[in-house]
């Protein structure tokens, strides 16, 4: 399905979800969310990685359900509406390996080296990575006076990986091959792999990405706006897994596969902060304990 009409269709489903929520739904406060900020990428590696945090957007829906007057939890769904799109550098890169050549004309299996390195400060290239969130949060909300709220959360979610691909931008890379058997060693033959120079190769693919299990803070100022409730947050978040499913020792393995560099590094570690907008409608009625439903002053949040 194309993103675009996805897109249509995740809006429509929650502005249902929010109209319902606050109709059937009155014990329960609804609200559309948006996100806002930086998404980075921080790999523990003692390679020369750099990866420059890039912005994120997201819609939502939050809905918060309170067990006591000021406390209560938090599920949600959180929905990458565009690619975070990352310049990730290997900067300085060298390697050999060690492994056994298969090749047809010659059965004897064989040891042989293999040589990458770059022959420019920098190999550069471009990630995009997209996710849908679902939160699970507790809340406490404090009041400042009448209308104005200070509301705070703590909570964890599981991301699930939307799209995740890579593409080779800029390269001059050189190759070798050396087998110790025979002290032969095997160069500038892009027959086989081996370049002096190579700067013309953009391999592209996906990512393998895993499921990432995330901690997440809020804290901001709840209030009532004409026939709205708005909730204005800041927003962080860390990864506590690694995105990346598996590792690779090597660049490239000969004579022509190439990983990705976000394969590299031991761990990747998703981290995100920014600004988050909740927006509900604005009730005028609250819950008596007593008897039933009655009208508040100030409308505000049902509990």
């Amino acid at each position: 399905m194309p993103r675009m009409v996805l897109n249509k269709y995740v809006g429509a489903i929650v502005l249902l979800f929010l109209i319902l929520g606050n109709t059937a739904l009155a014990q329960f406060d609804v609200r559309l969310t948006s996100a806002y900020g930086n998404i980075s990428l921080k790999p523990t590696t003692g390679l020369n990685i750099h990866i420059n945090p890039q912005n994120f957007m997201t819609v939502g829906l939050q809905v918060d359900y309170y067990i006591s007057d000021n406390m209560g939890l938090g599920f949600g769904a959180d929905y990458c509406i565009r690619d975070s799109k990352f310049d990730v550098k290997l900067s300085d890169y060298s390697h050999k390996y060690k492994g056994i050549d298969n090749w047809d004309a010659d059965p004897v299996p064989r040891e042989y080296e293999f040589t990458i390195k770059s022959n420019v400060p920098d190999i550069i290239e471009q990630n995009a990575l997209s996710y849908i969130d679902f939160p699970i949060s507790v809340f406490y909300r404090i009041p400042l006076n009448d209308k104005i709220n200070l509301d705070t959360r703590l909570g964890v979610k599981m991301g699930l990986p939307l799209k995740s691909n890579y593409q080779l931008r800029e390269s001059d890379l050189y190759t070798r091959l050396y087998f110790e058997e025979w002290d032969l060693e095997l160069f500038n033959i892009p027959a086989h792999g081996l370049y002096d120079s190579r700067t013309d190769w953009h391999p592209n693919g996906e990512i393998n990405l895993e499921k990432v299990f995330s901690v997440f803070s809020e804290l901001g100022l709840d209030f009532p706006l004409s026939l709205l409730r708005i909730r204005i947050s800041g927003y962080f978040s860390y990864g506590l897994n690694s995105v990346i499913s598996e590792t690779q020792s090597s660049l490239i393995y000969w004579p022509e596969k190439y990983n990705n560099i976000l394969s590299l590094p031991k761990s990747v570690n998703l981290m995100q902060y920014g600004v988050k907008l909740g927006i509900g409608i604005n009730r005028s009625w609250k819950k008596d304990r007593k008897y039933g439903w009655r009208k508040t002053k100030c409308g505000g949040i049902l509990y």
